[in-house]
């Protein structure tokens, strides 16, 4: 979602799926369906939710709703459609406004940690602004409670996530085992 008054703001997909509440995020570099990498980001996030049938509902933007129609087109036949909300009725993709507000709150914060960890001032232009907005997802998914008490992770996997993680943009050292 763009303001009109700032012209630095960068447009961004954000999906949520209404079954298992999983998020998605993704920057785009222009509206509408040409930019493949969002085609593709979206089909494998479609994928992953593993639904024999899903419904790709948004607001009744041209280019929104031509984008959706693209999506569906790649993934199998009879799988998928698409939904426009009603005019002027912000409350037709309400869940996804409300996954919107989180990805853009989480993305402020690993901003800040950048700040206050290396000093950096993030710009619209940086190169990790991209990448911000799609960990946002990746983090929600695996740690925000649903309404159920369990994760969107937990509700797609049948297990909670219990791997190590590090703090946005942090630096990890390693070392290649020899052999």
């Amino acid at each position: 979602q763009v303001s009109k008054e700032d012209e630095t703001a960068r447009p961004s997909l954000t999906g949520k799926c209404t079954v298992t509440n999983a998020l998605f995020s993704s920057m785009v570099i222009k509206k509408g369906v040409g930019f493949a990498f969002a085609l593709r980001a979206v089909e494998k996030y479609v994928i992953g939710l593993g639904h024999e049938k899903t419904v790709l509902r948004g607001d009744s933007e041209p280019a929104l709703q031509d984008f959706l129609a693209a999506v569906c087109k790649i993934l199998p036949a009879g799988s998928c459609r698409t939904e426009g909300s009603a005019r002027y009725n912000p409350q037709g993709i309400g869940a996804c406004e409300n996954a919107h507000k989180m990805i853009c709150s989480q993305t402020r914060v690993f901003i800040l940690g950048i700040k206050e960890n290396y000093d950096v001032n993030l710009t619209t232009d940086s190169i990790f602004l991209p990448w911000a907005i799609k960990h946002c997802s990746w983090v929600l998914n695996r740690f925000a409670l649903t309404p159920k008490g369990t994760s969107a992770f937990y509700a797609l996997k049948g297990h909670t996530y219990s791997r190590p993680i590090v703090p946005f943009a942090e630096t990890v050292l390693y070392m290649k085992p020899e052999g």
